[in-house]
């Protein structure tokens, strides 16, 4: 099962996603149509009974004939017995003694009470104590219709019985239910489907008694889970197993039907020869036979959950009913065509010996349909019967722990799992029929009170509505049948009558004692005060868990938690559940987290194992959830450890948690050799201890030198509590959608520019807030606009977008994105007047009134310009004349915001970018230091990506002008690329020339040719960018291994780009980069492998200065870059070999690139032998 009931922490169950709303009432939900109430009837009629009551129904008839009456007499006596109880479920009376009060009261004008304060005031569950996992139920009906009206409720014959006769009587049903009437009928199914389907396994003998109640076991806890987990997959089990149990049921009729049209009607000569006409025997005939049919009122204990009760249940009634009776007498009748008398009494399995006789080699087909046809009918009743200890609980009959509902799957699961149980203890009975006659009588005796009770309801209230009302005689009639089933049996078989009378006696004691027994003895009275004050307690927690599960706690509730768990001295059972109450709305407080662990690692000899248990797990959960700064915890890294070593019952769940704050900088010898130690005084592997030496291992592989087994992280791990696991999930869920609603409302938010203003800078801003100015009468102004203010969510506007009136200065919308949005689909007057406000105010701001606005207002207008552009993917022609005028001054302010918006710079034609905007920038890039020739390089690389992405793919070009101000894209975009790709290369080739061979630079250069590498194998037009000599070279000559790395990966590309190229005129147009990549190729393979790089048919070091070759004519050139000692694996060398690795020559190093650098030892192995 998914869940687990009442620990011993009383830990709830479930999330409450189910819940939609504060308000809404925690119950069953309505998911029974029709189709599942007729499968129900259907399923659990259709069950043990017509295979085994067969025997007993033809034992007390006598004979055929009889038999046959008494059959089609019990279907007919439970379709007016089903009626009866119809409008019993339709009619069910509530005490109205409030609600008449409440209706005088509303005649003099006051508002009536509704039922759901009726049920209140009669159910001590009524309030919803709990919200998390498992819940007291809240039940809230529809208000009542007129004075009287009666209301649907679930359980059956107890709420009947309940209603019309008080609470006593309906006890003593839910007594004997509880341990005779529901649990023996499952045990029997239970039972029979065990039989049935081990019977072809001992062919011709009787099923182990062992075997048959093991399994009879196992299939009752199995259905007992589908029903606990999901009521729907419960009613496609019973739909299913109807069907076929109807199957099984209609290939007996065939069967019986073919062999009577054979001629063998002998079974059939005499029919009434031998009837047993002695009163009492008629009614064990009809116990069996009723037996049989059992079931029919299981319906109205789910009345709660059937949708459109008044309609569904007399529509399903009629129709499983007649149904039922048919196919239970015509399978009757194949059963006397085929078998006598004789066969039939001496039969344990009488539709198994039905097959033996008829069917031949497919004889093994019958055990297995009854087989299939009991454990649909076990499935229906545990999922009805089950409702009626719910209800009994929910009254106040039972404890209250069974009238709890699993809040996940809305089911009754406390009540299930006891039903399952007790049906479990039952099943050590031996004596099918001795249960049925047991059943049967109880059953009678409480079904005849049920329907007297509706004819003392119709003589008490005649004039209360009825929804559902049949014909006084059928409840006479019935209750004449029933009184004569319950009366005539006393003579014949006194022992199970006996013993049912005194079980059913026995409950008064019980109902005195516990219920109604209120001025106890004092005694009594003191040795409940503990359990009243926990109970107390237990309420006021769920409470508690209700409201974290549903909503979380805020900041100060959690401190006052945390203070309450760390100070008041409270037991581990109740400390336990309060701690996974710790749930945030949104993130929990960095000092609250801080003082718990202070305080748990302090105090952790003290405290009980389950409480620092949970505590861990709460610590886990929280970082699994992002619900803290991982930095908060890592501070108690080391003290972490050190209890991991010390406490063993802790250790693995610090071990987990460990292994989530790990870093490489956290490992060291001496945590390494500590964990060793450890993992040596278990004489088995501990998983958790092997998973750490992995993360270990993997971070650090000298410092684990040992062989470390590999296994599954998450099986080295236990999971935290499924109901705290669920809550911290809920919290990060709704920590992530406040973060969508804060950037939602950000994005509607209209006083972006209202900015304080200090002496030193003019009160007027740079961009104003919205506004409207109106000129003339507003008589005449149009009504269906409205203003920019009322839009507040996507939805509102994208429904008043064409409505909206827009604001008098067009600028003032780049306060968000809608203001993007309603620029960029303006009409063409609005945006020609937004870019002529927007090209003044960024004159204003830059040259003209630079000294009247602050910074502030200027990058935040600038942030905004770069914000619009990006959402429109597109430059705005206004600004790129702007950026023309104001670079050619080049003050060396807001560089970073100018070049951001330089990258969208993508509509002007290619000789406008170079003389407008790209002169400016070779200008700035020789100005400039170190960081903004980089941030140069990454605008060259965005702006190129940026003109690939409008027209460089065929999926996204821009084939229709752009929607602000009809722009369209460069036109002579093919011949832009080679322009802008050789005036990069100038730049970054100047920039390694003044910066030797800078490690920043040079990344972002390689970043700017992977880039155009990347956007070239996807884009269709024909362009082969290379990286100059400049950065091939100087990344082969570096010190870091991760840029040889991405050169040796570049270069790799260019090949497998250039073996792609079949087209013959494409590979002669590209011929020099194709010869070009491989020239790159031989040279750094020369230099890494062939020690050959100074030759002179290398161009590694052909531009070196001859005196500085001079100097090194002593060394030995050629090996300075070879594999064995370059600088970049020097380190990886020195590391490796002080382990006790001998790592001395280019092979060996070869080995250690495969593990620490496998895309150079690719690289290599690819072009060694083409050289």
């Amino acid at each position: 099962m998914p869940d687990k009931v009442a620990p011993a922490e009383k830990q709830v169950l479930g999330p409450v996603k189910t819940i939609k709303d504060n308000n809404e009432a925690v119950k069953l939900k309505k998911e029974l149509g029709l189709l599942d109430g007729v499968a129900i009837i259907v399923g659990i009629i259709v069950g043990a009974g017509i295979f085994v009551s067969p025997k007993g129904v033809l034992k007390n008839s006598g004979s055929v004939g009889q038999a046959l009456i008494v059959w089609i007499f019990s279907g007919v006596l439970s379709l007016i017995g089903a009626l009866c109880y119809a409008e019993l479920a339709g009619g069910r009376v509530i005490n109205l003694g409030n609600f008449e009060r409440s209706s005088q009261s509303s005649s003099e004008g006051k508002k009536p009470t509704d039922a759901s304060d009726l049920e209140e005031n009669r159910n001590p569950w009524a309030k919803p104590h709990s919200r998390s996992g498992i819940v007291p139920p809240l039940p809230k009906e529809d208000a009542p219709r007129a004075h009287g009206t009666m209301i649907p409720k679930s359980g059956g014959d107890y709420a009947y019985i309940s209603d019309a006769f008080g609470p006593l009587p309906a006890f003593l049903y839910l007594w004997v239910a509880l341990f005779i009437l529901v649990p023996t009928g499952n045990a029997i199914t239970a039972l029979t489907f065990a039989q049935y389907i081990l019977q072809p396994v001992w062919h011709g003998c009787i099923p182990p008694y062992a075997a048959v109640r093991l399994l009879a076991a196992v299939i009752t806890c199995l259905l007992t889970a589908i029903n606990c987990y999901n009521v729907k997959w419960a009613t496609r089990v019973q739909d299913i197993f109807t069907g076929t149990k109807i199957f099984a049921l209609i290939i007996i009729m065939v069967a019986g039907l073919w062999w009577l049209c054979m001629g063998h009607t002998e079974n059939f000569h005499h029919p009434m020869d031998g009837t047993n006409t002695q009163p009492g025997y008629i009614a064990l005939a009809v116990y069996s036979g009723l037996f049989s049919y059992s079931g029919w009122n299981y319906l109205n204990f789910v009345t709660e959950e059937l949708k459109d009760p008044y309609k569904n249940l007399p529509k399903a009634i009629c129709i499983s009913l007649p149904l039922v009776t048919v196919i239970y007498v015509l399978a009757n009748i194949a059963y006397f065509v085929v078998l006598t008398q004789d066969e039939i009494l001496a039969s344990n399995a009488v539709a198994v010996t039905f097959g033996d006789k008829l069917l031949g080699v497919m004889s093994w087909i019958m055990p297995l349909f009854v087989a299939c046809s009991t454990f649909g009918a076990l499935n229906g009743a545990i999922f009805a019967s089950s409702r009626l200890f719910f209800v009994g609980a929910r009254n106040g009959h039972l404890p209250s722990a069974i009238a709890l509902i699993n809040l996940r799957n809305l089911t009754p699961m406390p009540s299930l799992i006891f039903l399952c149980i007790i049906t479990l203890a039952l099943l050590i009975i031996e004596d099918v029929y001795v249960l049925i006659n047991y059943v049967s009588f109880v059953e009678a005796l409480f079904t005849t009170l049920s329907v007297s009770g509706l004819l003392w309801l119709r003589y008490k209230s005649p004039d209360r509505e009825r929804p559902i009302k049949v014909s006084i005689l059928l409840p006479i009639i019935f209750f004449v049948i029933c009184a004569f089933l319950v009366t005539f049996p006393c003579y014949v078989s006194p022992w199970e009558v006996g013993v049912g009378v005194i079980i059913i006696l026995s409950g008064i004691p019980m109902y005195w004692i516990f219920i109604q027994w209120k001025k106890k003895p004092k005694w009594v009275i003191r040795s409940s005060l503990k359990k009243k004050e926990y109970h107390e307690f237990e309420k006021s927690l769920n409470v508690l868990q209700n409201y974290a599960a549903l909503k979380g706690l805020v900041d100060d509730d959690i401190d006052f938690l945390a203070n309450v768990i760390m100070n008041t001295g409270l037991g581990a059972t109740k400390l336990v559940p309060l701690v996974k109450c710790l749930v945030p709305v949104y993130k929990v407080p960095e000092h609250t987290v801080k003082s718990i662990l202070s305080w748990c690692l302090s105090s952790i000899n003290e405290l009980p194992i389950t409480l620092s248990t949970v505590i861990i797990q709460w610590i886990i959960g929280i970082l699994d959830y992002q619900l803290i700064d991982e930095k908060v915890i890592n501070i108690y890294y080391n003290v972490f450890f050190y209890w991991m070593l010390k406490k063993e019952r802790l250790e693995r769940h610090i071990a987990r948690l460990i292994h989530v704050l790990t870093k490489p900088e956290d490992i060291s010898r001496r945590n390494v050799t500590r964990l060793l130690a450890l993992h040596k005084k278990y004489s088995k592997p501990q998983k958790h201890i092997i998973v750490l030496l992995s993360l270990f291992k993997s971070y650090k592989p000298e410092l684990v030198p040992e062989k470390v087994l590999y296994i599954n992280t998450k099986s080295a791990w236990s999971p935290i509590p499924e109901i705290l696991q669920v809550m911290l999930q809920d919290a990060q869920t709704r920590f992530e959608n406040q973060q969508v609603q804060d950037s939602n409302l950000n994005s509607f938010n209209w006083d972006k520019f209202m900015t304080k203003k200090t002496e030193s800078y003019s009160t007027v801003p740079l961009i104003p807030s919205i506004g409207y100015f109106q000129i003339g009468s507003s008589i005449f102004k149009e009504k269906k606009t409205k203003p920019i203010f009322d839009v507040s969510s996507t939805e509102e506007l994208g429904r008043l977008h064409l409505d909206i009136e827009l604001p008098c200065n067009a600028v003032s919308l780049l306060a968000n994105t809608a203001g993007f949005h309603l620029l960029t689909f303006a009409d063409f007057q609005y945006q020609s007047r937004f870019s002529y406000n927007l090209y003044n105010t960024l004159i204003r701001a830059f040259m003209l009134e630079n000294e009247k606005f602050s910074a502030e207002e200027i990058n935040k207008l600038l942030d905004m310009t770069i914000e619009f552009s990006r959402y429109m993917q597109q430059d705005i022609l206004i600004v790129n004349r702007f950026l023309d005028e104001y670079l050619y001054y080049n003050t060396g302010e807001y560089q970073s915001k100018l070049l951001t918006l330089l990258q969208w710079t993508t509509s002007m034609s290619i000789n406008d970018l170079q003389e407008k905007i790209l002169v400016h920038i070779q200008n700035m890039f020789y100005e400039s230091n170190l960081s903004t020739k980089c941030e140069i390089i990454k605008m060259l690389k965005m702006l190129i990506t940026n003109l690939f992405v409008s027209q460089g793919f065929e999926d996204c070009c821009h084939k229709t002008p752009a929607p602000f101000l009809g722009q369209n894209a460069m036109n002579n975009f093919e011949e832009a690329i080679p322009i802008l790709t050789k005036i990069s290369e100038d730049l970054i080739t100047s920039g390694l020339n003044m910066y030797l061979y800078d490690i920043l630079f040079l990344s972002e250069a390689l970043s700017f040719y992977e880039e155009i590498c990347t956007l070239e194998n996807r884009s269709a037009i024909l362009s082969f960018t290379l990286a100059p000599p400049a950065v091939i070279y100087a990344c082969l000559i570096t010190k870091h291994c991760a840029i040889l790395s991405r050169i040796c990966k570049l270069l790799l590309r260019y090949y497998d780009r250039s073996s792609k190229l079949k087209n013959r005129k494409t590979r002669k147009l590209l011929k020099k980069e194709i010869h070009t990549t491989l020239v790159y190729a031989k040279d750094i393979v020369a230099a890494l492998w062939y020690n050959t790089h100074s030759k002179e048919s290398s161009n590694v070091l052909q531009n070196i200065l001859m005196n500085v070759m001079t100097n090194l004519e002593y060394c030995n050139t050629d090996r300075f870059l070879n594999i064995d000692n370059h600088y970049a694996f020097l380190p990886y060398k020195c590391v490796l070999n002080e382990t006790g690795l001998n790592i001395s020559t280019k092979e060996d190093t070869m080995s250690v690139a495969l593990y620490y650098c496998p895309i150079i030892s690719e690289f290599l192995n690819v072009f060694k032998n083409q050289r």
